[in-house]
């Protein structure tokens, strides 16, 4: 697996932290959360690049985090509901989407910035976090 696609672990607070999966191609970006019936609390998707988002076909609510090129929290959505037709943000580079509620435990706030951290996967299956 390549470098652009590994997926990242965001930091929360507390001893937690978030697994999120990149969703850096055009088909990856397309099926999104679609088909899913929910997402754990501990798992994000990052959808990159990315200017706008919708809802239409979602069957759960989300938080949505807008992000600059470099990572700088420009707005936050919380419990988004599905079928809400979308927004964008301007400045936006890369969306975040979130289990409802998770945003808080991050947290985003806007014009704060998120660090993500490359994960490896070991051969038992765990993920270690790896700095980039």
């Amino acid at each position: 697996m390549n470098k652009a696609s590994r997926d990242l672990w965001l930091e929360s607070m507390g001893s937690h932290g978030i697994r999120v999966v990149r969703a850096n191609t055009f088909f990856k970006r397309l099926r999104g959360l679609l088909g899913r019936t929910s997402l754990p609390m501990n798992e994000g998707l990052l959808l990159e690049p990315c200017s706008a988002v919708h809802m239409m076909g979602m069957k759960f609510p989300i938080d949505i985090v807008f992000l600059s090129l470099n990572d700088r929290v420009l707005s936050v959505f919380t419990h988004v509901p599905p079928g809400w037709r979308g927004y964008t943000f301007p400045g936006t580079h890369r969306i975040l989407e979130l289990a409802a509620g998770a945003a808080e435990s991050i947290p985003c706030i806007p014009g704060s910035y998120l660090r993500f951290q490359n994960l490896k996967e070991t051969e038992k299956g765990d993920f270690l976090r790896v700095d980039s």
